[in-house]
């Protein structure tokens, strides 16, 4: 539902009616200013807000808890490499590189 400011003034109480059925936008000079929404709809919509909140976190607080061990794993990683490495290359690849590596390519 559309309302102006000024009819949502003078008929608030429907507007407070109306929201629980579906949000009213309220527009002032034309341009959209605000939305009234039922309770039950605004507690729904913080908790999703938390909810995307809370998961937006989860890699800064895993790190957190697990700050030294992965450090030490990420100083493993630097010092030797990864182990798996050319492990999923193609065989064309794979033949390339021993080929530059021994000069016959």
């Amino acid at each position: 539902m559309n309302i102006s400011a000024t009819d949502a003034k003078n008929r608030f109480g429907q507007m407070l009616d109306a929201c629980q059925i579906e949000p009213v936008f309220i527009a002032k000079a034309g341009r959209p200013h605000g939305v009234l929404v039922s309770m039950q709809t605004f507690i729904e919509l913080q908790t999703q807000s938390k909810r995307a909140k809370d998961t937006s976190d989860v890699g800064a607080a895993f790190y957190a808890a697990h700050q030294s061990w992965m450090d030490h794993h990420n100083a493993l990683v630097d010092q030797h490499g990864v182990w798996s490495e050319g492990l999923m290359d193609p065989p064309s690849v794979t033949h390339a590189r021993a080929g530059a590596a021994d000069g016959s390519v």
